[in-house]
């Protein structure tokens, strides 16, 4: 469904990845864990087509999405902060997202249904974003991404500004959910992600590093306890998930 073969990119002087191998099916997330520093928007950004990498491929079902926005809009569906949105009302936000996956004009009451029971979300359409309370905005902005029934969500930074611990476990239980019928990638700094991963990159500011999740719990160690000793046997200096 999803492969990257020998993919490499280096940039801000930095090896963002180096000779990165990696498929995943319908029902795995892949958690790309990093700083804001580290690049980790721009492997979205590879992968949605915005950007290409200095050497390698990736494919969606057999089709090459590099550079290429149009065909890998018909495969992906991608969502991020909504602060530039912040005084847009719920349902001009959803209109809008909507207009730009090109869905029929006829069908927008439907889809804005849909993916809000996609997310157990029963949010006010006429409410302002920047009025929403923290789990709301961030039911919002996943409810965004699977607009037209994408086969694969990039999720940039879901957890950013989520503060209550009850929060996180609710948002971590909706992804749970959503990961069983879709390919979920999610790039972030939080290391609670580790409960429901299938497979994790550890960006090092020199390249990545794959971990598996069953290698956590035989290690009976953390992923931000993981990350941290990551970082310091490459130098790395900065956060290290210690919050």
């Amino acid at each position: 469904m999803f492969k990257i073969e020998g993919l490499n990119k280096r940039e801000y002087g930095k090896t963002l990845l180096s000779d990165l191998n990696l498929s995943l099916e319908r029902g795995e997330l892949l958690v790309i864990l990093g700083d804001s520093q580290s690049g980790r928007k721009e492997i979205l950004d590879m992968i949605s087509g915005f950007k290409k990498p200095n050497s390698g491929k990736i494919f969606i079902k057999d089709k090459t999405v590099l550079g290429n926005v149009l065909r890998a809009r018909r495969f992906i569906g991608y969502s991020g902060v909504l602060d530039i949105y912040s005084n847009f009302k719920v349902k001009a936000y959803l209109n809008l997202m909507i207009k730009v996956r090109k869905i029929k004009a006829e069908s927008v009451e439907k889809e804005i249904e849909r993916i809000l029971k996609l997310v157990n979300s029963d949010l006010d359409l006429e409410e302002k974003i920047k009025d929403l309370d923290e789990i709301e905005e961030k039911r919002l902005s996943i409810a965004a991404a699977f607009i037209g029934e994408p086969e694969i969500v990039l999720l940039d930074d879901p957890f950013f500004n989520v503060k209550k611990e009850e929060s996180k476990e609710k948002l971590l239980n909706l992804l749970r959910k959503l990961k069983k019928n879709n390919i979920i990638i999610i790039a972030t700094d939080e290391g609670l992600i580790e409960d429901i991963a299938d497979k994790i990159l550890v960006l090092t500011h020199k390249g990545q590093i794959e971990i598996k999740p069953e290698d956590l719990k035989k290690e009976k160690v953390s992923l931000k306890e993981k990350q941290k000793e990551i970082l310091e046997k490459n130098n790395i200096k900065g956060k290290h998930y210690d919050r």
